[in-house]
C-alpha cells in the first residue's frame, strides 16, 4: 500500500472569521499539528490552496480544488485524481482543522479501505476517512454531493472509533480553539 495523506485546507473559514489553517496551537499553525498527525503516511499532500506559508522544508505539495465540485468534494476529487497519477494507492483524507489524529490511525484505516472506509461515531466522520484510489471508478458524484453520501453510495466500510477517538477535536470557531488549546496543555501536563 502506497498511502497519501491528505489535509484539505480550501474551506472559507466563515464561522472561524480568519484562515483557521494558520491559528497558532502551542506556537504552530493549526495545519502544522495535523500534517504531524500523517506522520506515517508515504506523503502529504495539501488541497485547496496553490501554495503554503509554512516553512520550506515542511511543505508538502498543494494543489486546488476539483473543478465543477463543491466543499470536500472538490478537494477528495483532487486528491484521488493527483494520486492516481503519482502512484498511490490509498487516499487517507483529513482537514486542516481535526486535531489529535493519531499517526498510526490513517494506515488502519485505509487497511480497511474497499472501496472506502470511514470512522463512525453515531455519524460518518467524513473527515477522517480512507478511500482506495479507484474507488470513485465508475462513480460520478453531482457537483453538491457530500462526502458522506458518497461513502454511503459506494458501501464503504465502518470503522468504530480507535482508542483515544475522545481527544479528537475539530476547530471549527475561535471558541473550539481556545478548548483545544485547553486540551493540548492539559494533556501535556
Amino acid at each position: 500500500m502506497r498511502l497519501l495523506g491528505v489535509v484539505l485546507a480550501g474551506g472559507k473559514s466563515t464561522r472561524f472569521g480568519s484562515d483557521k489553517a494558520f491559528a497558532e496551537v502551542e506556537n504552530r499553525p493549526l495545519i502544522a499539528h495535523v500534517l504531524d498527525s500523517l506522520s506515517l503516511c508515504d506523503a502529504t499532500l495539501v488541497v485547496g490552496r496553490t501554495a503554503l506559508e509554512l516553512n520550506a522544508q515542511d511543505s508538502p505539495p498543494c494543489i486546488p480544488d476539483a473543478e465543477g465540485f463543491e466543499g470536500p468534494v472538490a478537494g477528495l476529487v483532487a486528491a484521488l485524481g493527483w494520486a492516481a497519477q503519482n502512484s498511490y494507492s490509498h487516499v487517507f483524507l483529513t482537514s486542516c482543522d481535526l486535531l489529535g489524529l493519531a499517526p498510526e490511525w490513517p494506515r488502519a484505516l485505509a487497511s480497511e479501505a474497499r472501496p472506502a472506509a470511514a470512522v463512525k461515531n453515531q455519524v460518518w466522520q467524513s473527515m477522517c476517512s480512507a478511500w482506495e484510489v479507484t474507488a470513485l471508478k465508475g462513480y460520478r458524484p453531482s457537483s453538491n454531493s457530500s462526502i458522506w453520501k458518497m461513502l454511503d453510495d459506494l458501501g464503504a466500510s465502518v470503522v468504530d472509533p480507535p482508542e483515544g477517538w475522545a481527544n479528537v477535536h475539530g476547530v471549527n470557531t475561535p471558541e473550539d480553539l481556545m478548548r483545544a488549546r485547553k486540551r493540548l496543555r492539559a494533556q501535556q501536563s
